[in-house]
């Protein structure tokens, strides 16, 4: 191994660095040197959570700032380089309360109220008033006194002081609420809402969990992801109560064409589509009512439901994950199908959040570092590689 020496030809120590080593190939010694202070290292980011989208994650900082990785132009730093390591987001240094990740657009939540996004805006989903793009956080326009964002696929919708809930972007399936347009540049209110609590947005539908646990779902309901009893080729786009539940609901997680909610108590419900598993229930068969996953050790206190698949912290800070798992987003070590929870490896007792995206997963541990694993081709695990992994690996810097 090569070293670096003192004019005696002495090896002198190093600190040593975390992630990632500096190598020289050298023969013999370095030129002679009189004093070598040891170089800094700088201590890893502290993370509030991390929100897992299509191709990219992005981590809410301790201190309110945002940083982002993965694919080109999603980033929010300003660029359309691919990242595969965490940079800054433009502008969201300071005072930034929550994120959330969509399909291939990202909103930041900010301690005054308001809400800015960027990326991808094909339908809309950025609230801007045009389709345009853009490469850095741009904030939505007549909204204000927000207390939630949730970012589905192509649309966007915002929980207000108010308890009501105006929403943005694609339309189709009536996932805003309103039966026309097929999309809506900026925000529109959701008739009929009032006293919510929190909001999820899935890939053609939304939920929303109002003050007294109540979950009601509108627009696309193919695969049963409303909850009302029966699956529909028609969307539906006033708000309906989910059927089933057993008492109120604390939250709800929306995944592409299926849903989950916990209870105060951590009991976990799903409905939806479950081709690969993703209502936990170990079956293969949508359900258009809830049902519960099966083997689930403790109650739940945080949960996510992303493309195929659903992940929950439970209260010995264990994670379980289950549904799809075509590069690894389980965590479990392999690549097979899951249709009740399994045990992410490498996670025992420290999980504090989690974020199920698209074929890959992210979580934040109770020391406030990251770790992500599945899909990597476009550097969404934030390791500073293209590498899959089926195990955790720590985002590089946090």
């Amino acid at each position: 191994m090569p070293v670096l020496c003192n004019s005696a030809c002495r090896p002198l120590s190093l600190r040593p660095m975390r992630f990632v080593f500096l190598c020289l190939a050298l023969n013999g010694c370095l030129d002679p040197i009189t004093s070598m202070a040891p170089a800094p290292v700088a201590a890893p980011g502290r993370v509030e959570l991390v929100a897992a989208g299509g191709r990219t994650a992005c981590a809410l900082m301790e201190g309110g700032s945002v940083q982002c990785w993965g694919a080109p132009g999603l980033v929010g730093d300003g660029t359309r380089s691919l990242r595969v390591a965490p940079k800054q987001v433009s502008g969201l240094t300071t005072g930034v309360l929550a994120i959330s990740a969509g399909s291939a657009h990202t909103c930041a939540l900010s301690a005054a109220g308001h809400v800015a996004c960027w990326g991808e805006n094909a339908h809309g989903e950025l609230g801007s008033g045009s389709t345009e793009p853009t490469l850095e956080p741009l904030e939505v326009g007549g909204l204000s006194q927000v207390t939630q964002v949730a970012a589905g696929a192509s649309h966007t919708c915002a929980v207000l002081a108010t308890g009501g809930v105006q929403c943005w972007g694609l339309n189709e399936q009536y996932q805003l609420g309103a039966p026309t347009p097929t999309q809506a540049l900026g925000p529109m209110a959701v008739p009929g809402l009032e006293g919510i609590r929190t909001i999820a947005a899935g890939a053609t539908h939304t939920c929303a969990v109002t003050a007294n646990g109540e979950v009601h779902c509108w627009g696309g309901n193919q695969h049963g992801e409303l909850g009302v009893g029966a699956a529909s080729v028609e969307p539906q786009p006033t708000p309906r109560q989910v059927l089933g539940l057993p008492g109120p609901m604390m939250m709800a997680a929306a995944g592409r064409f299926h849903t989950c909610a916990v209870s105060p108590q951590g009991a976990v419900w799903c409905w939806g589509q479950n081709l690969f598993g993703a209502l936990g229930d170990d079956t293969s068969i949508d359900r258009s009512l809830p049902v519960q996953p099966v083997g689930l050790p403790s109650p739940a206190i945080a949960l996510s439901a992303g493309a195929g698949g659903t992940c929950a912290v439970l209260s010995d800070g264990d994670v379980y994950c289950w549904g799809s798992n075509l590069n690894g987003q389980l965590g479990d070590g392999s690549r097979i199908h899951r249709g009740r929870p399994v045990k992410v490896t490498g996670l025992e007792r420290a999980g504090r959040m989690v974020s199920y995206g698209e074929e890959f997963s992210c979580a934040t541990t109770q020391a406030l570092r990251a770790l992500c694993w599945g899909k990597n081709d476009e550097g969404q695990l934030g390791d500073g590689t293209d590498t899959p992994r089926e195990l955790p690996a720590p985002v590089q810097g946090f």
